[in-house]
């Protein structure tokens, strides 16, 4: 077993007796600095970080790690391009490094582009107006220069991701389930392998063989925000998972970005956007790639511009 391999395979069999919430992990892994540092257990922790750890290397059971090793092999001959990503290493993408909720490592098929990035999300059914907004508010953000970051679900997500390539530009998808469960619908599998060809990738927080659940997409929703400068929420119905995008944006501290139409059906939305700064409401799709480059200059401290 190489390095990286029993590293992945620790990893997976410690978040399977994790008693608190895979964050802790990720801290816990900053703290040590390397996964191999906290395989081979002579790293000094503060008082509770040193609770949680000396708690892992008691419950761990090794024939685990064999399982996850073996699971992986396998998984890498089906799909030479597998890999993951922790939160440790320098591939790990920096503004999910920087959020608070940041999983401890990621899967991923595909290339992690560079570069600013924008996440488009909405609901699964919605209006004919929504839907072209979406694709729209892409094939805008290409021109500027962004990665389009979305969710591969059917809707908003599905236009967006297909304007992006039909633009030319790279696009990532964060999965709400592992990379080796069937893509829902199955007629994304094409969408994703597409993804993929263009220079982007399909991206998973969750170990293998991980299904959906209703709290995972809620997990995804929060990793979708925290890899892009700027949320674009299309359609926000306060109880679907775009709402749950909005609060996870706001929270990382981004900018979130909604279509007029949005903001002016719903009295609790103009509110919103009335006390929170971050919150903007865009006229058409352009307005939005303004709004999302001009806070992208304020962030990252550059000058660019739409024709860049």
């Amino acid at each position: 077993m190489d390095n990286r391999q029993l590293e992945v395979a620790f990893l997976c069999a410690v978040l399977e007796v994790l008693p608190a919430a895979s964050r802790d992990l990720s801290d816990l892994l900053v703290e040590a600095k390397s996964v191999e540092a906290l395989i081979a257990g002579d790293v000094n922790f503060r008082s509770r970080s040193g609770a949680l750890y000396r708690y892992i290397l008691k419950t761990v059971d090794t024939r685990r790690v064999d399982h996850w090793r073996a699971q992986f092999e396998n998984l890498t001959k089906e799909w030479p391009d597998l890999r993951f990503v922790t939160v440790v290493d320098p591939e790990y993408p920096p503004l999910v490094q920087q959020a608070y909720d940041r999983p401890p490592l990621m899967f991923f098929r595909g290339s992690l582009p560079k570069g600013p990035a924008t996440a488009i999300v909405g609901s699964r059914n919605t209006s004919p107006e929504a839907y072209a907004f979406a694709a729209e508010t892409a094939r805008q953000l290409v021109e500027a220069g962004h990665v389009i970051i979305s969710g591969l679900a059917r809707g908003i997500d599905e236009s967006a991701h297909s304007a992006c390539l039909h633009a030319g530009g790279r696009t990532v998808a964060v999965l709400g389930h592992a990379l080796d469960v069937d893509l829902s619908p199955s007629e994304h599998s094409q969408l994703g392998a597409r993804i993929i060809d263009c220079g982007g990738a399909l991206v998973s927080p969750f170990r293998p063989g991980s299904p959906a659940t209703t709290s995972s997409f809620v997990q995804r929703n929060t990793v979708i925000s925290a890899f892009a400068d700027v949320s674009v929420v299309v359609t926000a119905d306060e109880r679907s998972g775009s709402w749950s995008e909005l609060q996870s944006a706001l929270a990382q501290g981004r900018e979130v970005v909604l279509p007029r139409f949005v903001v002016d059906e719903s009295s609790s939305i103009q509110a919103l956007v009335r006390r929170e700064r971050r919150v903007h409401a865009a006229d058409t799709p352009w307005h939005v790639a303004q709004i999302a480059t001009r806070a992208l200059n304020t962030r990252r401290g550059t000058n660019m511009t739409l024709n860049d």
